[in-house]
């Protein structure tokens, strides 16, 4: 049997209305809530911190020809159990002068922030970027960061998601159009 596509809406609307828990006789909508199973989880209770942060910086507006000197900085924010792996990815014709391209981060017991400086020669400026790359795995977690450095180029805009896909509806309110979400 097709399901009507406002059915979906109303069932949501009579599970939540009148303050009732959809979960049973817990707390209504607009009652404080304990730690129980029916908690009602809010959006600003989903805000998570990520436990590495990286970034790569350099002149802002560098010429050719010369060296330039670039920072990169990781912060572990929380003790990190596995280590962490650290490559420096350098456009071709770009050699790298100072600094280790590819170091391990052992496991750690504490948050800890680690700066690393690397020289690179760069007689013209390359169009594609110096790139920061952070990698670890845990057996049921993984994290991975490129942190770019642009010669001062900006960054590019990004692109917009096309909405080329029909018109969605359910009952009388519009939705815009749809977006394909099937991989190419």
């Amino acid at each position: 049997m097709p399901l009507n596509p406002s059915l979906p809406g109303a069932l949501m609307l009579v599970l939540l209305g009148c303050g009732a828990s959809p979960l049973g006789d817990g707390p209504s909508a607009s009652e404080p809530r304990g730690r129980g199973p029916t908690e009602v989880v809010r959006a600003k209770d989903l805000r998570t911190t990520a436990a590495i942060r990286a970034s790569l910086s350099g002149p802002e507006q560098p010429s050719g020809g010369q060296l330039l000197t670039l920072q990169a900085r990781i912060e572990r924010r929380k003790p990190f159990q596995v280590p962490v792996e650290v490559t420096l990815v350098l456009p071709e014709g770009v050699p790298l002068i100072e600094g280790d391209p590819v170091i391990s981060l052992p496991a750690n017991t504490q948050a800890d922030t680690m700066s690393l400086r690397y020289v690179i020669r760069a007689d013209v400026l390359p169009q594609s970027d110096v790139k920061l790359v952070v990698h670890a795995r845990g057996p049921s977690f993984g994290f991975h960061s490129e942190q770019p450095y642009r010669f001062g180029r900006s960054a590019p805009l990004p692109q917009g998601v096309a909405k080329d896909g029909v018109q969605v509806r359910v009952g009388e309110k519009s939705f815009g159009r749809s977006v394909d979400i099937t991989p190419h």
